[in-house]
């Protein structure tokens, strides 16, 4: 379908980061944990949904609401002296803010 946008001279349409990484399990982070994750520290499993089935270093999306909050690595009991139940790769503090 993007190659024919192309072909036509069409603009190509515009996904939302959400939307890119939408073959990643997406948590949805609870509100009591985002001004942490906007900070820098991840959450555990028990203040995200969706954590069912993860496999350790398995990529995920971290979501507040609807926007794209962090991308993040499933690490059951953090790493060294992290904090969290995962890695976080990118935080995006803006989503955090308007989610």
């Amino acid at each position: 379908h993007l190659e024919q946008l192309v072909t036509a001279g069409q603009p190509l349409p515009l996904l939302a980061p959400a939307q890119v990484l939408a073959q990643w399990p997406a948590l949805q982070v609870q509100a009591s944990a985002l001004a942490r994750l906007g900070n820098g520290i991840a959450p555990t499993t028990a203040e995200v949904t969706g954590a069912a089935g993860l496999v350790v270093g398995q990529p995920v999306r971290l979501l507040a609401a609807t926007q794209l909050a962090a991308i993040a690595r499933y690490a059951p009991g953090g790493e060294g002296a992290r904090q969290g139940d995962f890695l976080l790769d990118k935080v995006f503090p803006a989503a955090i803010v308007s989610g």
